[in-house]
C-alpha cells in the first residue's frame, strides 16, 4: 500500500522491488539499495556505510516521517552541505507538509524543523503528524476514524518530488519562493477547504556552519548514540 509497487512485488523487500520498478521505467538507471533502518537497531558499521553514501548524493530526501531518521539525514545534510527535503502526511489524511532547506538559502535542518513546529503550534494546535501507534489515523469530531488513503499519500509524495526536482534543475533560482508548505486535503485544523495551501516562511539564510576540526564518523555516531540511545540498544560492543 501507498507505494509504486504492484502485486508482482509481493514477498519481495520493498527496496528491491522498487529498484526493479524503476528499471522498468528507465532501464539505464543505476540504482543502489540498502536495507538499513536509520534510527533502528542497526550495527554502527551499517549506519556508517549509509551515512557515507548519503554524503555523496546531490540531494537527500527523507520520506519516512520518522523523527529518528530525520535526525540522521539532517546530520549528513548539514555536514556535507547538501539540500535536504522531507515530507509528512498529517494524521487522518487532512493534509501534509513538504519542506526543503539549502545552505545559504534556508536555516539548518534542525532549526528549520523547529521553526515549522513553532508555526504549527502558533496556529493553536500542533500539527497532526502521522503517529506510530496508528499511522496516518486520527478521529473526527464525531469519533469516527479518519485514515489517510493512498491518494492522499500520493499527493504529498508528488509535491515532495516536485520540490526536489526543482532544486536539481534550478539550484539557485527556485520556482517555489517559500521553502515549506502545509497542504490541505480535507476541511480540518487550519484548512477551510481541500487543496488550501499555507506557505511557511523560515528565518535564516546564512551558509551552514561546518565544523573545521577532524571529527570522524565514529564521533558523529557517538553523538547520535547520546541523542538516540534506544536506536543503538542491543548492539554488541564490537559493533560500537
Amino acid at each position: 500500500m501507498r507505494n509504486e509497487l504492484s502485486a508482482v512485488a509481493i514477498g519481495a523487500h520493498k527496496v528491491d522491488a522498487l529498484r526493479a520498478r524503476l528499471i522498468e521505467i528507465a532501464g539505464t538507471m543505476d540504482i543502489t539499495v540498502r536495507r538499513v533502518a536509520l534510527g533502528g537497531q542497526e550495527s554502527a558499521d551499517s549506519t556508517d556505510s549509509v551515512m557515507s553514501a548519503l554524503r555523496a548524493c546531490d540531494v537527500i530526501i527523507d520520506a519516512t516521517a520518522d523523527a529518528h531518521c530525520f535526525n540522521f539525514c539532517a546530520a549528513v545534510a548539514t555536514e556535507s552541505l547538501k539540500p535536504l527535503f522531507w515530507g509528512e502526511v498529517f494524521a487522518g489524511g487532512i493534509g501534509g507538509l513538504v519542506a526543503r532547506v539549502r545552505s545559504g538559502h534556508e536555516p539548518e535542518p534542525q532549526t528549520a524543523r523547529n521553526q515549522i513546529n513553532a508555526w504549527c503550534e502558533g496556529h493553536g494546535i500542533p500539527a497532526l503528524l502521522a503517529g506510530f501507534a496508528a499511522p496516518y489515523a486520527t478521529a473526527a469530531g464525531d469519533g469516527a476514524a479518519l485514515v489517510a488513503d493512498d491518494a492522499e499519500v500520493a499527493i504529498i509524495a508528488g509535491h515532495l518530488a516536485r520540490l526536489a526536482t526543482d532544486v536539481l534543475i534550478h539550484p539557485k533560482e527556485s520556482a517555489f519562493p517559500v521553502p515549506a508548505y502545509a497542504i490541505g486535503l480535507r476541511r480540518a485544523w487550519i484548512f477551510s477547504e481541500p487543496f488550501e495551501t499555507w506557505p511557511i516562511q523560515l528565518a535564516g539564510s546564512e551558509p551552514w556552519k561546518v565544523e573545521q576540526d577532524s571529527a570522524s564518523v565514529a564521533e558523529s555516531l557517538a553523538l547520535l548514540r547520546e541523542l538516540l540511545p534506544s536506536a543503538f540498544d542491543g548492539q554488541d560492543q564490537s559493533s560500537k
